[in-house]
């Protein structure tokens, strides 16, 4: 097996797997079996595969005779288009919803993404920002209206061409009520269009936002994806679009079943992403690791998410190991500490939230329970990559920051008056490509009892907390079952510096440019918003002294210190450490290949995929 280092990519290990089982809806088993003789040159070869489908009760039996070519043995085959199946298992599929304005970012780059397409994309071998949709833009001299121009000859895959009315009516749908997804570049800029024409359109912006186009690319964020305006109409609602979606992407739905799998089959078409290497992509829901793992072993799967636990096992195993550095961080964001009801909550002293830091022992998680595949962590959001900074500035600062020290955590709680500790509420979950945030939560939670703190644990999947995010009280704009706990979050991997921890954090939703939201009192608005979190929009987005108002990348970089250091010590959302997204790789079946550097999810990159075939290890 081979381990290699890319530049902020740490190619590791990943996974095993199970030929086993998924558990459908109804409670049927799933299994997969293939039995191949291997081709000879000149000889036949027989291949038969026997299945039993998600169709209780069928079973489906293909017999293929194959005859070969004869051919020097020293000869390889010409590699067809697309063929076979490539299936990714991973822990949960979120809310598996196929509509790109009903889930999160986090969820939708695993199972969203491979069929549709953002309006500006990234590269997936240096994460760099790139031409999508859209091949060109620019911005005004006011940075108030951003023009691009899109690709001409694009489709949706029922063969409608792509055009700016689909990307007018995106913008408007992300705006909407019936849009769920919180903290998008459409939404935060309350964006205007303007059409001149099929390519080329004009959106404007309330405020200059200097990472608006890096926002409308996965490398920034890409939460809004475009979508198509006429089949949407001809459907007659965003229900029925989710039932029967159409999309730009590589891939072209196929099938789903909901809480096991989503499947989707290459489409056959010269897409500016790539067209797939693979026939079918398979996502599968499989929540027990060793299950994962099994399947990988088994080859009932090509790739499988797995945590530092399985490590040894898959190295064990001949399988491949594939680790991204830099993709994301593990951390813990503290909710609705501004809100009235929350008044007598010990996490609204700002001394007790630095204790919870204090308390916590990163190097140790580092060590042991990710096995040295993570890093200490720099402030939260904030990357060796990210722009506008010196990453050995930060990696001096935060050590001292976010260094272990129980005693001094033990002094401020007693300063505080919880010298015999007290207890709250935590929220235990973990997003698909990072199973590693339980263990880690499960080691946050034993150094907290350590210095007194007990915890009400709720742990639940990913899908089941997503949505509770956005479940919001009208009058105080705290999510109403998150106010007043602390849920163990991700802050993924963007080279633009602060919006991700402006994004996370709970009080006053801060990512949020200061307005008055329809109806008034939701988060966001100042009417309710603590002095702590004017100071923050300030230094942040004032006109004359926001850093992310700023156009100039020297003042930038001049202005960070002073912002990232203030919020840094409100202590409301606070990394744990910069950890890695794993995979494991059966090689028999999936080609060589590294994932993107500060980009965790493989949906952007999943057309690029190679086959065994195609790209030995």
């Amino acid at each position: 097996m081979k381990v290699r280092f890319g530049p902020r990519t740490l190619l590791l290990l990943m996974l095993g797997a199970a030929l086993a089982l998924a558990v459908a809806c109804a409670g049927e088993t799933v299994v997969e079996t293939v039995v191949v003789e291997k081709m000879v040159p000149g000889e036949k070869v027989v291949e038969t595969v026997i299945v039993e489908k998600m169709v209780p009760g069928e079973k489906v039996v293909e017999t293929v005779v194959v005859v070969a070519t004869p051919m020097p043995s020293e000869a390889k085959p010409p590699a067809a288009k697309f063929s076979g199946e490539l299936v990714h298992v991973t822990p949960g599929l979120g809310l598996q919803i196929m509509d790109p304005g009903k889930d999160s970012r986090g969820s939708g780059a695993v199972y969203q993404v491979p069929m549709w397409d953002n309006l500006l994309g990234y590269d997936v071998e240096t994460g760099a920002i790139a031409p999508g949709i859209a091949e060109t833009w620019k911005q005004s001299s006011d940075g108030l209206t951003w023009s691009f121009k899109l690709r001409e000859g694009l489709e949706w895959h029922n063969g409608d061409p792509v055009t700016t009315a689909d990307i007018a009516f995106s913008a408007e749908y992300y705006q909407s009520d019936e849009s769920t997804v919180a903290g998008g570049p459409f939404q935060n800029l309350e964006i205007t269009t303007t059409v001149h024409d099929d390519l080329n359109i004009d959106l404007h912006a309330k405020l200059n936002q200097i990472f608006f186009s890096m926002q409308l690319s996965p490398c920034g964020g890409g939460q809004e994806m475009m979508l198509p305006k006429k089949y949407i109409e001809e459907v007659g609602s965003m229900e029925e679009f989710a039932r029967k979606p159409v999309g730009s992407g590589p891939w072209k739905f196929a099938q789903q079943q909901p809480g096991i799998l989503v499947q989707f089959e290459a489409w056959d078409y010269p897409h500016w992403r790539g067209t797939p290497h693979f026939e079918l992509y398979t996502l599968r829901a499989v929540p027990e690791e060793s299950t994962r793992v099994a399947m990988l072993r088994t080859g009932a799967a090509g790739i499988a998410d797995i945590t530092p636990d399985s490590f040894a096992e898959v190295k064990s195993s001949g399988l491949e190991l594939i680790s991204v550095l830099g993709a994301v961080q593990a951390t813990y964001v503290i909710e609705g500490t501004y809100a009235p009801e929350f008044a007598d909550s010990p996490l609204t002293d700002i001394r007790v939230r630095e204790a919870l830091s204090l308390a916590i022992n990163r190097q140790e998680i580092v060590d042991y329970i990710m096995e040295g595949a993570a890093d200490l962590p720099l402030p939260y959001g904030v990357y060796r990559y990210s722009q506008d900074i010196d990453p050995n500035y930060w990696e001096k600062w935060s050590a001292e920051t976010f260094r272990y020290d129980p005693d001094r955590a033990r002094e401020l709680l007693a300063e505080a008056g919880y010298g015999d500790g007290f207890t709250f509420p935590y929220w235990l979950t973990a997003l698909p490509g990072t199973p590693w945030q339980i263990p880690v939560g499960e080691a946050i939670i034993g150094y907290w009892k350590e210095v007194g703190i007990s915890t009400e644990v709720r742990q639940v999947e990913w899908g089941v907390f997503s949505p509770k995010r956005r479940q919001y009280n009208p009058e105080t704009g705290v999510p109403v079952e998150l106010g007043g706990t602390i849920k163990g979050v991700r802050a993924a991997g963007r080279p633009n510096t602060g919006t991700r921890l402006l994004g996370e954090l709970g009080d006053c939703n801060m990512y949020t440019p200061p307005r008055d939201p329809p109806g008034g009192g939701a988060a966001g608005s100042y009417q309710i918003v603590t002095e702590a979190c004017h100071e923050v929009m300030r230094l942040w987005y004032d006109e004359d002294t926001g850093v992310l108002m700023e156009t100039d990348p020297m003042k930038r970089y001049e202005m960070y210190p002073e912002a990232l250091k203030y919020t840094a010590s409100l202590w409301l959302g606070v990394p744990i450490i910069e950890g890695t997204v794993n995979y494991a790789i059966d090689p028999q079946v999936v080609g060589k290949f590294t994932g993107t550097p500060g980009s965790g999810e493989l949906g952007d990159m999943s057309s690029s995929i190679p086959r065994a075939d195609e790209s030995p290890w």
